[in-house]
């Protein structure tokens, strides 16, 4: 695989990114609930998922860490959602797959539940 197959690969490939799966729980709850999405991951990848996807149509706020100086491990990037939401932490469900992750949403309030990527227990999603 030559240079530019392995980057078309890398921003064109979903099929091992999106989970479809999880992506029905969003759509499930798009009419009841506000959906945002906080993001470590790269800026451009994730643009060019969301954009060539029905991601945009699926969250009303995306918070990519690089656009907000911020990362998942500190304050910053949290009070950023709440502001582009709208919303209090009181108001807000924040999922992830990193237990760490969890720490600071949860000291500002926000309910946590952690998403273990390896077990893919939706059940645990189903509280609300």
């Amino acid at each position: 695989m030559d240079k530019q197959q392995m980057i078309k690969g890398l921003f064109f490939d979903f099929d091992g990114v999106i989970d479809k799966k999880m992506l029905q729980y969003i759509k499930d709850r798009r009419d009841n609930y506000l959906i945002g999405m906080i993001t470590d991951n790269k800026a451009d990848r994730l643009k060019t998922i969301v954009n060539n996807n029905e991601l945009k149509d699926l969250f009303n706020v995306i918070i990519i860490s690089a656009d907000v100086h911020s990362r998942k491990s500190e304050r910053k990037i949290f009070e950023e959602a709440l502001k582009q939401s709208g919303l209090k932490a009181e108001e807000c469900i924040f999922i992830d797959n990193t237990a760490s992750n969890l720490k600071i949403p949860s000291e500002m309030g926000f309910t946590t539940i952690y998403f273990d990527d390896e077990k893919r227990d939706y059940s645990s999603l189903y509280c609300f």
